[in-house]
């Protein structure tokens, strides 16, 4: 994730129970953290909240998707052309051991990939 985007995780923040994975920055970062009651608060003080909490579930779950398919359906090649397309800035932010961890691959085989553009 980059500046101004949202982090969550799914069956934590809507079960209430510890979330399968953990988070990890690899720079200086502030952090909001969203507590659910208070999003819930929000829904009932604040109708039109609830039409803007509708349309981010909405688009995390349509990157959830695209990110997950992609991952599932794509050669390691045409993943890694993906990330390069629609993030470029994060090719240059973040070191190749994690974004060969990202794509599923080693980084021996990142370094094919990019070694064959």
């Amino acid at each position: 994730m980059l500046e101004n985007e949202l982090l969550i995780s799914v069956y934590s923040f809507f079960t209430g129970k510890p979330s399968f994975e953990y988070l990890e920055t690899l720079e200086d970062c502030i952090l909001i953290e969203l507590l659910r009651e208070k999003v819930d608060k929000l829904y009932e003080e604040f109708l039109e909240f609830n039409f803007i909490g509708r349309k981010l579930t909405e688009h995390y779950y349509i990157q959830n998707e695209i990110q997950t398919n992609n991952l599932r359906t794509l050669s390691a090649k045409e993943n890694y052309k993906q990330l390069v397309t629609n993030h470029p800035e994060l090719i240059k932010r973040i070191s190749l051991g994690y974004i060969s961890s990202y794509l599923g691959i080693s980084q021996e085989t990142l370094s094919r990939i990019r070694k064959q553009k």
